[in-house]
């Protein structure tokens, strides 16, 4: 962007960060200009709905499309019931008793006989140690789903030019988690579930946005009321409380690499629901399938905090963001395209290509991410766009990342002559998307010359709002609207 350097952006997001500390810092959310909204119905609705029903434009056929700003969105939404999913597991007390999580607090006495306990410095590491279980047993439900749905299809997905909608019931969101973390390992989805209805179908993005409460980042599925696949977070807290003898085993006991037999671990009274999801785990056959997916998903928590930190689902400049990214995810295959040769669409015959790779920034890697989770599509796209099959892999050595991120950068100008890091903040992007659209009014004749100054006000009054509701949200307050 040419009116961007190095002082301006300091500046703009400068008074970004200051001006989102004085909001969350505030003993009321909302000060003046703004009000509570004094009706629910009166709250505004952020992202605005209608984001999730763009229409894809990037192609006529399904099969090779590319991902639209709609299936973007609802990504990061999915993104963010991840996140409060693992939250809500850290911090849960009930599965704190469920794996003998407790404080070991210390004692000690000075020299005038006073006491002082230690706040317990290794508390907080190992409440975090429940998630990787959590993914555990989330897993060995996955794979469980997944054989109902081969034993449901036994016939091999005809291929065909096109995709196959998602005509099930969507697992719970522990499942839809596996599942997601799968696709984003295209090479390993590829080889495990080629000859399988899972390999044609499309991700059912408007299934999970409609399921998705985009205020506090709730999901509900269909099989809340379906004991095989009762929610996983109830199962982990009832865990311990569920055992009338002395005997209670620890959920830190079961894992998928080692589980011990089921006499030792299960008195008779143990509940139906923890003896299923204890031989779930137990019977699960292809373990290191298993262990790679429960990477996969470990893995993905560096992106889902990055995507939660741009916050870009509650940004003013949402749309033109998605828009920007699916472009620049273009051009990025296009930079693919010009790296290395062909290859087979299933991954073999790699050719080894001398130099650094090419890194995605955060906007290309969303698209791309969502792109991934149609595998079909994904696949048959990939070979039209850059004439091989691209894997995925998101677990490279930083080293290779660095040098690679410097040569992306090198690159994308020279091709594109822009700049291919971004900034990707709230102010940034809505400044971006305004000049946009001042430029595009301009090219159909519209208005004068563009005024920025009156441009900079209006960026900055409508990224203040936005921070305002967001910061108003987080307190549990009424949203603010404009006072009289």
């Amino acid at each position: 962007m040419t009116l961007s350097c190095r002082n301006t952006n300091e500046a703009l997001h400068g008074h970004g960060k200051n001006a989102t500390k004085a909001f969350l810092n505030t003993p009321t959310a909302i000060l003046p200009p703004y009000k509570p909204a004094e009706r629910l119905e009166d709250e505004p609705v952020i992202p605005a709905p209608d984001i999730f029903q763009k229409k894809n434009d990037s192609g006529s056929d399904p099969a090779t499309r590319l991902p639209s700003i709609s299936e973007c969105a609802i990504h990061l939404e999915l993104l963010e019931t991840f996140l409060v999913l693992r939250e809500r597991i850290i911090r849960s007390t009930d599965i704190d008793m469920s794996m003998e999580i407790a404080p070991k607090r210390e004692t000690k006495t000075g020299v005038k006989s006073d006491t002082l306990t230690l706040k317990d410095s290794t508390l907080g590491a190992r409440r975090r140690e429940k998630w990787p279980k959590f993914v555990e047993f989330a897993v060995a439900r996955f794979l469980e789903w997944r054989a109902n749905l081969i034993r449901k299809h036994t016939q091999p997905p005809v291929r065909t030019d096109t995709t196959k909608p998602f005509d099930g019931p969507l697992p719970p969101l522990d499942v839809l988690m596996v599942w997601h973390a799968f696709l984003l390992n295209p090479l390993l989805f590829n080889h495990t579930c080629r000859r399988e209805r899972l390999y044609v179908v499309e991700f059912p993005w408007q299934a999970i946005h409609a399921r998705i409460n985009n205020h506090d980042w709730s999901f509900t599925s269909h099989h809340e009321d379906d004991h095989t696949f009762s929610p996983l977070f109830d199962v982990f807290s009832m865990w311990r409380e569920d055992f009338t003898s002395t005997c209670k085993p620890s959920l830190a006991s079961f894992s998928i690499a080692s589980l011990p037999s089921q006499e030792t671990l299960f008195p008779l009274n143990a509940s139906s629901q923890i003896r299923r999801h204890a031989d779930t785990l137990r019977n699960i056959e292809d373990k290191t399938l298993a262990l790679a997916l429960r990477d996969a998903v470990l893995r993905q928590t560096t992106f889902v905090d990055k995507m939660n930190a741009h916050l870009w689902i509650r940004s003013p400049a949402l749309e033109g963001t998605l828009r920007r990214a699916v472009d620049r995810y273009t051009k990025f295959l296009h930079l693919l395209k010009r790296k290395a040769p062909p290859i087979g669409e299933d991954g073999s015959n790699r050719t080894i290509v001398p130099g650094p790779i090419i890194v995605p920034t955060l906007d290309i890697d969303l698209v791309w991410h969502t792109h991934q989770c149609s595998a079909y599509r994904y696949v048959k796209s990939t070979n039209v766009l850059v004439g091989r099959f691209i894997n995925h892999d998101d677990n490279l050595e930083k080293p290779a990342l660095t040098d690679g991120s410097l040569a992306s950068r090198r690159l994308f100008r020279l091709h594109f002559g822009e700049e291919y890091r971004k900034c990707g903040c709230w102010d940034c992007e809505a400044l971006l998307s305004e000049l946009e659209d001042q430029a595009a009014a301009a090219a159909r004749g519209e208005g004068g010359e563009i005024d920025m100054v009156a441009v900079a006000a209006r960026v900055e009054r409508t990224v203040q709002y936005h921070r305002v509701v967001e910061a108003a949200r987080r307190k549990g307050a009424r949203l603010p609207v404009l006072g009289e």
